[in-house]
């Protein structure tokens, strides 16, 4: 069970790969591209548990299983956060610490960052996908929030880290490091 994109990389279930390299280099490009979003295409094939995803749209893909966080969130104006998330909602946000009044909010709508990035912590308990795609969800969370990310880490998870700062390693423990430049892994 994995999670492979052709000659780049591979997340096996339950392991966290932390993907840096400097700004402009492609991290968020190759996310995008294996999430399937439609403005960015990746001439590598994709395979999620040995079945090929390449084809696929955003919504197929995250049906088979992948789940991405954002940078930067985008706000949705009448819909509620609590309209969205459907499973078990109050107790993982207690668990992410989270004030029970946001999730009757418009998603994203006037939230700090930092509440932007813990309700897509929430949207990533509750979906419970195979494997999640985290782009940047360290910036804009402090220490504490930071302690938070470590109750994502389930046992059969696989998790892409994306990330600048080796300070969230102290939360969520990656097996591997790979760094990327100039739209390439050069290094594993």
């Amino acid at each position: 069970m994995a999670l492979v994109v052709e000659g780049l990389l591979s997340i096996k279930a339950g392991e966290v790969v932390a993907l840096m390299g400097p700004n402009g280099s492609g991290k968020t490009s190759l996310a995008l591209g294996i999430i399937g979003h439609p403005g960015y295409k990746l001439k590598n094939k994709i395979w999620l548990d040995g079945e090929e995803i390449s084809g696929l749209s955003m919504p197929e893909r995250v049906k088979k299983g992948l789940f991405l966080t954002w940078q930067s969130p985008v706000g949705i104006r009448g819909v509620s956060v609590r309209q969205i998330l459907k499973k078990n909602l109050t107790a993982e946000a207690k668990k992410l610490k989270i004030n029970q009044q946001l999730l009757d909010r418009d998603i994203n709508v006037n939230f700090s960052g930092g509440e932007r990035k813990k309700l897509e912590l929430l949207e990533l308990l509750a979906l419970q996908p195979k494997y999640a795609i985290l782009d940047e969800v360290d910036a804009g969370l402090d220490s504490e929030s930071l302690r938070l990310l470590g109750k994502i880490k389930a046992k059969n998870m696989g998790i892409l880290l994306i990330t600048h700062k080796t300070r969230v390693f102290d939360y969520l423990k990656p097996e591997r490091i790979v760094q990327m430049k100039d739209l390439k892994i050069c290094r594993i």
